[in-house]
């Protein structure tokens, strides 16, 4: 049996709310969170875009923790709280430096 025919009989069996879960994750969760993600990427300076990266873990948690009843043990929170300082000393210090720069579509860097 050829692979088309294996991967063809295997989706003809499968209910019809699991298909449109798998094309949920595929489309949604896949490749719209790539394209926003390029276009965000493109719209802010790249400490900036860095940043909201950095943030997301700590997001995460929160998120887990409201809507799915998770915990966190010791190094949860002591991890959480590292990258809480660390992007709090890297905004403080853009804040402070006082330098700016001009990327080529006119953008100004702090």
């Amino acid at each position: 049996q050829s692979a088309l025919e294996l991967l063809s009989s295997t989706f003809s069996t499968l209910p019809s709310t699991t298909f449109l879960a798998i094309l949920w994750i595929g489309i949604i969760t896949i490749a719209y969170t790539i394209v926003a993600q390029s276009y965000g990427q493109s719209r802010v300076i790249p400490t900036e875009a860095n940043l909201i990266y950095t943030i997301q873990p700590v997001f995460t948690t929160i998120l887990a923790w409201a809507l799915l009843g998770e915990t966190l043990g010791t190094a949860g929170y002591i991890g959480g709280g590292l990258i809480g300082a660390a992007v709090y000393l890297v905004v403080l210090d853009g804040d402070t430096s006082g330098q700016k720069e001009k990327t080529s579509d006119d953008r100004t860097l702090k």
